[in-house]
């Protein structure tokens, strides 16, 4: 959201002043745009896939602001000076591209962007796949998880290794276990250890005594979240209350105990459903 509103407030002033602010930053970094990108046709910016690529290749997070405010700016002032061939739902319809996330803030694999019709895929810093994107396609594209991800990597990792003749070539990176949804295994094994992970971070939530005579397992999730929690190694910002199958309830209240909330399925908060408690009231959460 913070981008959202960092684009609307650079596309506001740019209106008021009648000239695109974050155009002279573009050209200062080296990014020129033709004419053919800034006053798009109808038929251009329908088939922009090339060039929307380019622009979500860069990690750069101001260029890719600059941009998005410089082409929002140059697009509705095409499409006011065109209203026969764009007409007012298109002259209204270029709005900042919002980002989607879980419910614990993570990236979705999968982005859109509806002004343009675009759809690509992300990784877990929210980093564009390359080659992903695709232009108002029948189907989303098929994005791997986290989890799939950081495997296929490990794997390809591992390749390269196996095939370096150099005898000081670092040990290849640990390869996850994903189950079939593409969440993280909740148990992680390797030679260094045994942990328990996030199924849908894959962080370290707790680790387990590799070296015990008696097999290890992880408790679940809820379970080892609630010990994390309590040693502070967990992030949730509460101790969870598990039930008897290993779920997280519903209804989660901070230690205090002055205010509680609804929780999604993996403990993370539900935006807008925290109440203060002080009245003997609480959430009315309904998942299952």
């Amino acid at each position: 959201m913070l981008f959202v509103e960092e684009a609307e407030q650079l596309i506001a002033a740019s209106n008021s002043s009648h000239f695109a602010f974050g155009h002279s930053f573009l050209l200062a970094s080296g990014v020129r745009l033709t004419d053919k990108e800034l006053f798009r046709s109808a038929d251009t910016f329908r088939s922009g896939v090339s060039f929307s690529e380019r622009l979500l290749t860069t990690d750069d997070y101001s260029l890719r602001l600059a941009a998005q405010s410089t082409l929002h700016f140059y697009w509705k002032r095409y499409s006011a000076s065109r209203p026969s061939s764009f007409g007012e739902t298109t002259l209204f319809g270029f709005q900042p591209y919002i980002p989607k996330c879980d419910g614990l803030g993570n990236w979705e694999p999968v982005q859109c962007y509806k002004s343009t019709g675009h759809c690509w895929c992300v990784d877990e810093k929210g980093q564009y796949i390359t080659g992903s994107l695709q232009s108002r396609a029948p189907r989303l594209p098929q994005c791997k998880t986290p989890c799939q991800l950081s495997r296929a990597n490990a794997l390809i990792s591992g390749w390269k290794h196996s095939e370096s003749k150099l005898s000081d070539t670092p040990v290849a990176p640990f390869t996850p276990a994903c189950l079939e949804t593409g969440e993280y295994a909740l148990q992680q094994n390797s030679g260094a250890g045994t942990w328990c992970v996030n199924p849908i971070t894959g962080k370290i939530i707790q680790q387990l005594d590799s070296h015990s005579n008696t097999s290890v397992a992880c408790p679940g999730f809820c379970t080892s979240s609630q010990t994390g929690a309590r040693v502070q190694e967990v992030g949730l910002g509460y101790i969870p209350v598990c039930r008897e199958d290993n779920r997280f309830t519903p209804v989660q209240c901070e230690q205090g105990q002055e205010s509680c909330f609804c929780v999604f399925k993996d403990g993370a908060e539900a935006p807008g459903t925290r109440v203060s408690i002080t009245g003997g009231r609480k959430p009315a959460c309904d998942r299952e």
